[in-house]
Formats: C-alpha cells, sequence, structure tokens
C-alpha cells in the first residue's frame, strides 16, 4: 500500500465539459505512472470559488472539492494543473498552497497567452517539475517566461477516453 499515491488535479467539474476531458485526459497519463492513486480534486469553478481563491460561504461543506482552509491534513504526491481557463488567478494560486517541499508539480495542457500571465502565475508555474502547452503558437512565449523546460503537447484530452477506438454514433 506505501505505492499508493495521492494526487491533487486542479480543475473545474461540471462547468465546462472540455475541462473534464482535459482532467480525465490528466488521470489517464498519471495512471501511467502511478497506477495506484488517490484521484483528489480542486474546483476551481467560479461557482465555487471566489477569485481570491476562497470557498463561497455556504458552499463549505456541499462541494464535493478539496478546501485548504478546512481540511488539508493529507500530503499530496503530485498536484497536477489541468489546463484549464482558471490559471490566471487566486483559484489558482492558492492551490498551490496545498503543496509542500517534496511535492511535484506539474502543469498540463496549459492553454492561453503567457505574456498576459500575472507575475504571481508565472512564479507558481515556474515551480512545476513539467509544464506543458496545448498551443503550438504560444511555445516560444512560455518558454520566455516561465522557462526553456516548457513543451508542446496535444491536448490531454485526446486521452480521456478508454475505448482503443474510436466508434462513431449516428443521430
Amino acid at each position: 500500500m506505501d505505492d499508493v499515491r495521492n494526487i491533487l488535479y486542479a480543475t473545474t467539474r461540471g462547468w465546462n465539459v472540455g475541462d473534464d476531458f482535459i482532467r480525465l485526459g490528466c488521470e489517464r497519463l498519471m495512471t501511467d505512472f502511478f497506477p495506484e492513486h488517490n484521484k483528489v480534486i480542486y474546483d476551481k469553478a467560479p461557482q465555487i470559488r471566489k477569485k481570491d481563491g476562497s470557498v463561497w460561504e455556504g458552499l463549505e461543506f456541499h462541494a464535493n472539492s478539496v478546501k485548504w482552509e478546512k481540511q488539508h491534513t493529507m500530503p499530496f504526491d503530485v498536484m497536477v494543473v489541468a489546463g484549464t481557463p482558471e490559471n490566471n488567478n487566486g483559484r489558482m494560486w492558492n492551490f498551490f498552497k496545498f503543496g509542500d517541499s517534496n511535492t511535484i508539480r506539474i502543469a498540463l495542457a496549459l492553454g492561453g497567452n503567457p505574456e498576459r500571465f500575472k507575475d504571481k502565475t508565472i512564479e507558481l508555474l515556474r515551480s512545476c517539475k513539467i509544464v506543458t502547452t496545448r498551443s503550438q503558437a504560444y511555445l516560444d512565449g512560455y518558454r520566455k517566461r516561465i522557462g526553456n523546460f516548457c513543451q508542446y503537447l496535444p491536448c490531454t484530452s485526446i486521452l480521456c477516453s478508454t475505448q482503443p477506438q474510436i466508434q462513431l454514433i449516428q443521430a
């Protein structure tokens, strides 16, 4: 049981279906590295978290997302930023408070122009071991602002299905 890892995924659930597909693809990638792991969600959806990252009053016990303010007792081995539009504000910045010096930080499938990222976002992304962008057009900007270790990879959403083949469904 010592091989079971705790992985915290920063994403949104049920807010934008694309974010769900990206998270599922990230989970499949992490399962290749850590076949046995606990999946924990840090939900960045605006209905759950304010821009500063705190949870809206009244949702403390109704949202199924981890809330660092109240229940951070589990150590996380890996933290995965699953690329969503909510990466450039306090909703994302609070996510990084879950980690400690032993936590591996990974950012996958980031989108958006890194020239528009706030300095705090850039600082936090520089603490990641892996940063990938799904936008080849912005790769040079990611490398310039975050570091040369940034790589282009297609969006992880293409990995969300466990089916080995594509099935065509006629409506």
